[in-house]
């Protein structure tokens, strides 16, 4: 099983995960309607969390993306520069 459910909320327990390449100027509620797809989640039944673990030779708390500047945030810190 891929989620489960404690306390009325959900969390992904499989140890599968998926790229997607998306455009830098991506805004937070597009990603969120790209990520609602991915895990076939209806968004106006579920709210979705975005989390993600800054690249850090220390342990840091996950970082929790709430908005379009957390968005641009995320695809400083994960990107990929080509020339």
């Amino acid at each position: 099983e891929e989620w489960s459910e404690s306390g009325g909320k959900f969390k992904y327990q499989s140890r599968k995960s998926r790229l997607i390449s998306v455009s830098r100027e991506i805004s937070y509620e597009s990603l969120q309607g790209i990520i609602s797809c991915l895990i076939n989640v209806n968004p106006n039944e579920f709210s979705i969390k975005m989390k993600y673990l800054f690249n850090s030779p220390e342990v840091l708390a996950l970082f929790e993306v709430v908005n379009d500047d957390d968005v641009q945030m995320f695809l400083c810190e994960n990107s990929i520069v080509k020339t």
